[in-house]
């Protein structure tokens, strides 16, 4: 029998999500959400990440808004990376987020 209060949704022993049409790669990377203008900031880590969208872990469970940034740290070079983003999804404290301006 399962317990259905086991883990979260999206944890490890989650099975992919096949309508996703970029797969993601599991990484524990360090990322920053922008919101109201640069006014806000709230430290998140990417718990994985595709060419179109991120699973973001945030510190602590609150709402995010329909449309932010996300800042996203090259753990080699230190460099950030802007990405605007969607909230696809919430789900407490992980949120699923769909890049909206492709970059390097």
């Amino acid at each position: 029998m399962q317990d259905s209060d086991s883990s979260p949704p999206g944890g490890a022993d989650d099975p992919p999500d096949e309508s996703r049409s970029d797969a993601r790669q599991r990484t524990l990377r360090t990322g920053r959400i922008v919101i109201n203008r640069g006014a806000s900031t709230f430290d998140v880590t990417i718990r994985d990440m595709s060419a179109t969208g991120a699973r973001l872990l945030l510190k602590d469970a609150w709402n995010l808004p329909e449309t932010f940034e996300l800042l996203i740290r090259n753990p080699v070079s230190g460099d950030w990376t802007r990405q605007a983003c969607d909230k696809r999804w919430q789900r407490g404290n992980l949120v699923g987020a769909r890049f909206t301006n492709i970059s390097g």
